[in-house]
Formats: C-alpha cells, structure tokens, sequence
C-alpha cells in the first residue's frame, strides 16, 4: 500500500535555501510547493489550501512578516504551521506561537529534524480533522476517548 505523499507549502524567500529543502523533503515523500514571497503563499492557498497538511513558513519575507502568514493560517485553513527562522530570540518565539503557529524551529536547519517535524505535523493535521468531525472524541492512535459516554 503506498502512503500518500505529505502536501508542504514551504515559504523562503533565499531561493537556493527553498530549492534545497524542496528537495530533499520531496525526496523523503512529499510533495512541496514552493515560494519566495507572501503574495505566493496566498496565492498557492487560494488555488488548492486542501493540498496542504503542512506549510513552512520563514518570517523574514520581502513583502510581508511570516508571522501575519502563519496568523492567517491558522485562522483560514487546518494546515499545521512551522514556522522557520534566523531571528531565534524569547520574542520571536513567543510571538511565534500567539501567532497560531505549531512549531518554531531556528536555522541553520538540520533537515532530518525538519523531516521529523513535518511528519509529526502531518499526524496532527489528520488528529485535528478526527477531532473536528467528532468534537466529543479525543483521537490518540490506537486509542480514542469519548467525553460524552466517558469511555477509552
């Protein structure tokens, strides 16, 4: 049975930094999207945010902070959010995460971490649609929990 590919919207404005994890996470089985720019993030959501389980999202874009992207993210699609960075301070953080984001992860990147993390962002993207179709199950694979008859 083959598995179907994990859908990334990778946002980078360095092209040779893009092209580069584009590869190597298409290579690692899934299938990325990439642009430079926030008018390509949302351009690329506009066309299909359903391809997208995942977006990676750098903040030091040219037209526009990566923390409005992940904000708009998060309050538009159910795609899980990394947001990457070379700004690694407390602040950059926390906004990182007030801003809706699933992950912040610093660069230089390691790209078997990144690969990690976008696979662990794809299960929740799908414990997050489980948990939308059935808000009185929290899903945790095998098990699940039903509130409302208060069962495992």
């Amino acid at each position: 049975m083959t598995r179907a590919p994990i859908g990334v919207l990778l946002v980078e404005d360095d092209a040779d930094l893009r092209e580069a994890l584009a590869e190597y996470l298409e290579f690692n089985g899934c299938d990325v999207t990439g642009v430079g720019t926030g008018i390509g993030f949302y351009q690329a959501l506009a066309g299909s945010a359903a391809d997208y389980q995942v977006a990676l999202i750098d903040l030091g874009l040219p037209d526009q902070s990566g923390h409005v992207l992940a904000d708009y993210a998060r309050r538009n699609t159910r795609v899980s959010i990394i947001v990457v960075t070379a700004n690694d301070s407390l602040d950059t953080r926390i906004e990182t995460y007030r801003t809706g984001a699933d992950l912040h992860m610093a660069k230089p990147l390691d790209s078997r971490e990144l690969l990690a993390a976008v696979q662990a962002m794809h299960r929740r993207y799908y414990e997050r649609l489980g948990a939308e179709k059935n808000p009185q199950a929290i899903a945790a694979t095998p098990w699940q929990l039903d509130l409302a008859r208060r069962q495992l």
